[in-house]
């Protein structure tokens, strides 16, 4: 049992019979489908939140988290929230410049167009470009990408990578993001 605080899980792990998060913010990163958190029960009670590291860089991105488990209880109140953990958002400089972070909308004098991944990301109402399209929508491998920047400003970053193995009951009360 997990309460009252946070910590980072950082490396692989062997199974743990149950984990029950209440009032702890865990965090599970520095790795993709290699950082496995495997456990027979997990519940993330009242405002238990399981993240994800953000990813801080385009070109060598730290990965999601993959949780393996027997069964899966998220509460009211309780969250697995990957939203703003993935490729960051790039900045607008200039009309016309490309903004430099993988997959994310372009940028033009005045807005940034939406981030991409398993399709092309949506183009602004004053026509900055959306993000390239990479990835599998599909089966989803990598994080999002961010939105593109306007005016010397950075756009938003995209949403993380989570994987989610449960091979018995999953009971999603709580907040997922």
């Amino acid at each position: 049992t997990l309460s009252g605080g946070g910590a980072c899980f950082s490396a692989a792990t062997g199974r743990i019979g149950s984990l029950t998060i209440t009032n702890y913010e865990f965090f599970l990163g520095w790795g993709w489908e290699t950082n496995q958190l495997r456990a027979g029960d997990v519940f993330v009670r009242g405002t238990g939140k399981i993240r994800h590291l953000r990813n801080a860089t385009s070109t060598n991105p730290i990965g999601g988290f993959f949780l393996e488990c027997s069964n899966l209880t998220v509460d009211a109140g309780g969250e697995i929230n990957a939203s703003g953990s993935g490729y960051p958002g790039g900045v607008g400089m200039r009309e016309g410049s490309p903004s430099g972070y993988y997959g994310h909308g372009g940028t033009n004098s005045l807005t940034g167009g939406g981030g991409g991944y398993g399709g092309l990301g949506g183009a602004s109402g004053n026509g900055a470009h959306g993000g390239t399209n990479y990835g599998n929508a599909g089966y989803p491998s990598l994080p999002g990408s961010g939105g593109g920047g306007a005016l010397d400003r950075y756009g938003g970053a995209g949403g993380g990578y989570v994987k989610i193995e449960a091979f018995g009951t999953v009971i999603l009360n709580g907040t997922n993001g």
